[in-house]
């Protein structure tokens, strides 16, 4: 009907409920729309001015969402922005929690084996865990409130849709599932644990040298957590944009571009410093193997691992180009 404007109206208020209220509100306003429809212009075939003029009446669809879930006038963070604040909040917080949990938990399992006090088992595997969740948590929800608040006092339209801008319902194919921010996040948390939290879990043990060698050397990816933590920034940014969006649109292909260039680009930084690799283990591996030739193999590890990441990021931004025009189509 008229470039299909009540049904990417209704699609604009009810991607923003929860999925067991979706149902019920999409037939509750398709039933007042079409009534509104009719009971105004039942002598002839509406125009698209015509349902534009009834879909005013019902207001902006972002506020009739907020509406449907009776979170108005919310002091700090109100509104739409309310609604994807508490929607990224859920979604977000506990994952990292999980985390953040399991990879404290995981290096002190590499911790405690020289040691196995009781006391030390404590500190390590649950004390120290939770404290590290809990100063995520704190971190991530201040950080994520004031992305919000500045957003709304801001005025910023990331959400806000008027009827000339409401986005296109979604085909099956053009969705973008929760299990995509999810790995998202997931990779991106392996991925600070791996080079910025516990850099020592990845390794070898070696028993002529006394113990764990790290592959990496510490300090020097202690000294390199600015384009860490920028790269892991941009990664996040983009599996929420991913979760707000909800579709391969235009906006997500530039997303995605944009952070995989700055991925690639801190990735290189990282990769590329000639002493990453711990010398100490390339020595243990080509006295363990007896081939230092094959030895050279993990002194490139570098080089390696950035050829791979370049591979992946290539792929990705294929990928979500080709599920955008596909999404077009």
């Amino acid at each position: 009907m008229n470039n299909n404007l009540k049904e990417r109206y209704i699609y604009a208020v009810v991607r923003h409920l929860p999925k067991k209220m979706q149902a019920d509100v999409e037939q509750e306003l398709e039933t007042l729309i079409s009534d509104m429809i009719e009971e105004r212009f039942s002598n002839a075939t509406p125009s698209e001015e015509n349902v534009k003029s009834v879909l005013a009446e019902l207001g902006n669809p972002d506020d009739l969402a907020v509406k449907y879930l009776g979170d108005e006038g919310k002091a700090l963070i109100s509104g739409i922005y309310f609604v994807n604040y508490k929607r990224i909040l859920l979604f977000v917080l506990p994952l990292l929690a999980a985390i953040v949990f399991g990879a404290n938990f995981l290096s002190g399992i590499f911790i405690v084996g020289a040691n196995p006090s009781p006391g030390r088992i404590l500190n390590l595997l649950v004390t120290q865990p939770i404290g590290s969740v809990v100063q995520m948590a704190i971190s991530a929800f201040a950080l994520i409130t004031v992305i919000f608040v500045i957003a709304e006092r801001k005025k910023a339209d990331w959400f806000s849709h008027t009827l000339d801008e409401l986005p296109e319902v979604p085909g099956k194919n053009e969705k973008i599932g929760l299990g995509t921010p999810i790995a998202e996040l997931i990779v991106v948390a392996i991925g600070m644990a791996a080079f910025v939290w516990f850099p020592q879990i990845i390794g070898g043990y070696f028993a002529d040298a006394g113990g764990w060698i790290p592959v990496f050397n510490i300090e020097v990816l202690h000294s390199l957590w600015i384009p860490l933590t920028i790269g892991a920034a941009f990664c996040v940014g983009w599996a929420i944009m991913s979760l707000v969006e909800g579709r391969y649109s235009i906006r997500i292909v530039a997303a995605t571009a944009v952070t995989n260039v700055v991925v690639a680009i801190c990735a290189g930084i990282v990769l590329f410093n000639p002493n990453l690799i711990n010398p100490a283990f390339v020595e243990e591996i080509s006295i363990l193997v007896n081939d230092y030739a094959a030895a050279r193999i993990f002194e490139n590890l570098n080089l390696y691992v950035f050829g791979i990441i370049l591979i992946v990021l290539i792929a990705e931004t294929a990928s979500v180009v080709w599920k955008a025009v596909r999404g077009r189509r």
